[in-house]
């Protein structure tokens, strides 16, 4: 029987033996992130765990009972990448930048916030299906042409409830009657909101709903203003604030008709419409979205002249009391509730603009707004 004697290590061997033990170790600590774990855009969902918690239940009106961020939560360390926001021109759209310049969605979660302005409705929804943006912000036109076409989004809040309306550079033009057919009429796009009220009130003047639909041309804002204002073929535009007070200023402008008045009730003008898998693969980033969007809501209700002398920093150059005037108008209400949403749908389904409508204000809102008394 042949006894081996053991042999203690050297001290190269050890030396040898603590460095692959620390090596192994710093792997290990290294292991819990993946490139790219941190963004919105094809990095691996947040955790549902940790963060704001979900949406459903929570009042998106209330202000947070603390501020995330300053409380220490788990969210507040997480890194989520980035949120692009898409949206269009004009008043109706301040309570994005007041969101986007008062970081109210970083306040609450760890995320980088872009913006880009794009000329339209159907230019917005492109840039959801090529992927570039993540949420919009846009019209019930657009909003339902997609959902009825099968792309799976619904709306997070209603952005205000807004009377929008047609303007007329043609002398003595009072109603659609006096559209003839050399005239040409502005509206920011094809299948927009304003494309739609157009042939409504067309459905009830000319017996037609698409009677005026060879005479449109789709134009931004800005350039719809510039277009009426200029004297060229632009002789009238279905526009939104400020557009639409700053054009009836000018010699020769009359308003024609109002949306209040073709609906026949006050109506939501524009909403914040956010994709199923966006908010599926990041219901954190949606829960702060919502809650920021409705912190910024309120703040352009109780603070209009701040929210004036916001547009204004921005770039508007509409006069400050009359900028003040618009948001401040009795018929425009600040609000996340959503209006008119069925109405509007059916007619779209009638003229001919979509296959299908729901039925049920609910059916294309998520269920953060459910608690409230839309329809």
């Amino acid at each position: 029987m042949i006894v081996r004697k053991s042999r203690r290590p050297g001290p190269v061997r050890r030396a040898l033996g603590l460095l692959l033990t620390g090596l192994l170790l710093a792997a290990c600590g290294a292991g819990g992130a993946s490139p790219g774990s941190g963004t919105l855009s094809g990095g691996s969902p947040p955790d549902a765990a940790s963060g704001a918690g979900s949406a459903a239940g929570t009042d998106p009106g209330a202000a947070p009972a603390a501020d995330p961020v300053e409380g220490g939560s788990a969210a507040a360390g997480k890194d989520y990448g980035e949120i692009r926001l898409g949206y269009q021109f004009g008043t109706s759209y301040l309570p994005v930048e007041v969101m986007v310049e008062h970081k109210l969605i970083e306040k609450r979660i760890n995320v980088k916030v872009t913006k880009q302005q794009l000329g339209g409705g159907g230019t917005l929804t492109e840039a959801v299906l090529a992927g570039s943006t993540d949420v919009v912000f846009m019209g019930l036109g657009p909003f339902f042409v997609g959902w009825s076409k099968g792309i799976d989004w619904k709306i997070g809040a209603a952005m205000q409830d807004m009377p929008i309306g047609l303007n007329s550079a043609k002398p003595g033009a009072t109603s659609l009657k006096d559209i003839g057919p050399e005239d040409r009429i502005a509206v920011p796009g094809i299948n927009s909101m304003q494309h739609v009220l157009l042939a409504m009130e067309a459905q009830k003047q000319l017996g037609d709903p698409r009677a005026l639909d060879g005479r449109l041309v789709a134009m931004p804002h800005p350039e719809g203003e510039r277009a009426l204002l200029a004297g060229s073929e632009v002789t009238f535009h279905y526009t939104a604030p400020p557009y639409l007070q700053r054009e009836r200023q000018q010699p020769g402008i009359t308003k024609i008709v109002d949306s209040y008045e073709t609906m026949g009730q006050p109506h939501t003008f524009n909403v914040m419409v956010v994709p199923a898998r966006f908010k599926e693969e990041h219901p954190e980033v949606y829960q702060a979205l919502v809650e920021a969007y409705a912190e910024a809501t309120e703040w352009v209700r109780e603070n209009p002249e701040a929210a004036a002398d916001l547009m204004i920093r921005l770039g508007d150059k509409t006069d400050r009391d009359e900028l003040i005037a618009q948001i401040t108008d009795p018929d425009v209400v600040w609000t996340i509730e959503p209006h008119g949403l069925v109405k509007f749908a059916t007619f779209m389904k009638e003229a001919g603009f979509v296959e299908r409508a729901p039925a049920d204000w609910k059916e294309v809102t998520w269920e953060n707004l459910h608690h409230l008394n839309g329809n």
